[in-house]
């Protein structure tokens, strides 16, 4: 099973109709069309930045309730799996030499747990 980690950001591009980001297409298709060989791991936060983002965009009239649906069944038929250490190891395994911001650091450290290699630049740091 190939593993990438996924972020808020670009997975909310895939539900707002009115967000346009090649990369994040590009990450959506690869989930839909590779569902039994690849799988994005996620922080165990992300569930809840999604939900608030949907809810937000929702009462900014930026989605309907409809949309909102159908968006949360089209995620949930891909193949996420939430990493629940981050929560856990939060104020402790920093990387804090770079300086990275908490949201930087729980891509970091899941990619690090999961042997991930150089997949994510963030600023001028490849992890």
């Amino acid at each position: 099973m190939k593993q990438f980690v996924l972020d808020c950001s670009v997975a909310i591009n895939w539900c707002l109709p009115d967000e346009n980001n090649g990369y994040a297409d590009k990450t959506l298709t690869l989930l839909q069309s590779n569902i039994s060989t690849v799988e994005a791991i996620v922080p165990g936060i992300w569930s809840l930045e999604i939900a608030n983002t949907l809810l937000t965009s929702e009462r900014r009239q930026r989605m309907t309730p409809t949309q909102v649906q159908i968006a949360v069944s089209a995620i949930e038929s891909l193949s996420i799996v939430v990493d629940q250490v981050t929560a856990e190891t939060a104020l402790h395994d920093g990387n804090e030499r770079y300086s990275l911001g908490s949201g930087s650091r729980r891509v970091w450290r899941i990619s690090r747990r999961a042997n991930l290699g150089k997949l994510v630049l963030i600023g001028s740091i490849a992890i």
